[in-house]
């Protein structure tokens, strides 16, 4: 943890040297101006979900270093200790369901707990030899899945570990509280209806929307564990947690796919003015063939007047290609000059055609 931290900080104080125009690669870095506190406060953050508060040592390499160590290391073992205590939490829970502290041992359902923990907590456990002590009965499950979470911090490593779990914990919360808020929505728009069976509608929506609450708070919390105990990585998951890749929200996502949206209908606006343009210049070019007789080759015929008429249209064409500039306007461009010039000289041939048989009908 200490060389990753030390790390980062050279990183930030290195990007603030070549800023300053010195050279970086010296052996402990450190800006003549001092760190910029917000960038290295985020850098961490990245990388271990703490919050390092370093306004007041910017200006001290080993105090930012002794800073950053204190702060990240409560912060790990504040995120493990969660995740440990979310998983006691539930699996103590599970027993008082199947083994009520008020009920005879010979009454529990020790089969029943096996099953819940199989199915819920991914383990086997084997509760045929329990001793009729509740206590004893908890400790015994949570030391199984214990032994789960351990072989996951060690497949891993604790920084990918739990670097995951912030992002499931993150991910959770950011969906779930959006599906909270549209019951909520729901839940006001019709809560009115209660003062016709006598209940205070305001009392009513305090009571419905807590439980809502709590709703999505345990959602979150098993889904969370679910996925904690179930975790499986691949290589791009742990390139990622090493780059200390930011989280992107529902919020942001979608405001990308907006932008790639407007993005995309303006450039399809375009295109289509564009195509409209050539396919008018396309057409007004034809219509000023018709009249023309060409014997000897492309062009003759046409009158000064048509040929400065076609040269403004292509001209036109040409200048909203160049107000719009995407990769596929010259390739509009050639192929509208080229249906231009292969229909000249098909009306071209087949003039001269029907000529020479008007002639022979005459001799």
């Amino acid at each position: 943890m200490r060389e990753r931290t030390v790390a980062i900080i050279d990183r930030h104080c290195r990007e603030q040297l070549v800023k300053a125009g010195l050279d970086p690669e010296v052996e402990n870095p450190f800006p003549p101006d001092g760190i910029v506190p917000h960038e290295l406060t985020h850098d961490i953050y990245r990388h271990y979900g703490s919050l390092v508060n370093v306004d007041d040592v910017r200006m001290d390499r080993d105090k930012v270093i002794a800073r950053a160590l204190d702060v990240v290391a409560a912060s790990l073992i504040q995120q493990r200790e969660r995740i440990h205590d979310l998983c006691y939490e539930h699996i103590e829970k599970a027993v008082m369901e199947q083994c009520p502290e008020d009920v005879h041992p010979d009454e529990w359902e020790l089969e029943a707990l096996e099953d819940q923990l199989r199915s819920r907590f991914y383990v086997e456990v084997d509760l045929s030899t329990v001793q009729d002590d509740i206590d004893q009965l908890v400790d015994t499950c949570w030391e199984r899945i214990e032994a789960s979470l351990l072989a996951r911090e060690q497949e891993f490593g604790l920084y990918v570990f739990l670097y995951q779990v912030r992002r499931v914990y993150l991910r959770e919360i950011d969906e779930q509280w959006i599906g909270h808020l549209k019951d909520i929505e729901q839940l006001r728009a019709g809560i009115g209806l209660l003062g016709y069976a006598n209940k205070n509608p305001k009392n009513a929506y305090k009571i419905e929307g807590f439980q809502l609450f709590r709703d999505m708070w345990e959602s979150i919390a098993q889904t969370v564990l679910d996925q904690v105990l179930q975790m499986r990585l691949s290589e791009e998951d742990k390139r990622r947690a090493e780059e200390g890749a930011e989280y992107e929200s529902t919020l942001t996502k979608a405001s990308r796919r907006r932008e790639r949206s407007t993005v995309a209908g303006r450039s399809d606006g375009q295109m289509q003015r564009l195509d409209a343009a050539a396919k008018a210049a396309v057409a007004k070019l034809k219509a000023q063939s018709l009249g023309t007789r060409a014997s000897d080759g492309l062009g003759k015929g046409v009158s000064a007047g048509e040929r400065a008429a076609a040269a403004a249209a292509i001209a036109q064409m040409q200048a909203q290609a160049a107000a719009a500039p995407t990769p596929t306007d010259d390739e509009v461009i050639a192929a509208s000059t080229a249906e231009v010039v292969a229909s000249l000289k098909i009306q071209k041939d087949s003039k001269q055609s029907s000529g020479r048989r008007k002639r022979r009908k005459k001799d």
